[in-house]
């Protein structure tokens, strides 16, 4: 069964799991569900839900970046990762915010988590925040 990948991944919402049963149960039993992380939908989330955010991100936003990095193998495509959903992140501001104060504060955020992943502090609750400093370590 997948009990190894639930321990990991699961994710609760309001006290109930967000996920779907496991193909590999036998009929009627109903004690094992997993979960694909690809929303960010829980509160604290590990560095591996982190980078498969990150990896959406580029797949939505920046698709030749995300085809170019899936040639990279292990720790490199973490790292390319997270740096290319930071850098979507940070070109977005400009789409996003209405008025300049908003973009500013944006900004801000972003220089602070950077610097809290490259200090050794725990990053803000942003997944790309937590992916760069996962792999800043």
């Amino acid at each position: 069964c997948c009990k190894k990948y639930v321990a990991r991944h699961k994710v609760m919402s309001g006290g109930r799991v967000l996920g779907r049963k496991c193909r590999s149960l036998k009929p009627g039993s109903s004690s094992c569900v997993y979960v694909c992380p690809v929303e960010w939908t829980a509160r604290r989330h590990s560095s591996a839900s982190a980078v498969e955010y990150c990896m959406n991100q580029v797949r939505k936003y920046d698709h030749d970046h995300y085809l170019c990095t899936l040639l990279l193998r292990g720790w490199s495509r973490s790292a390319v990762f997270a740096l290319r959903a930071f850098n979507v992140e940070v070109a977005q501001v400009k789409d996003i915010v209405s008025e300049s104060k908003i973009g500013e504060m944006r900004f801000q955020f972003w220089r602070d988590a950077l610097d809290a992943a490259y200090s050794g502090r725990t990053p803000p609750d942003h997944p790309v925040a937590v992916a760069l400093t996962a792999v800043s370590e």
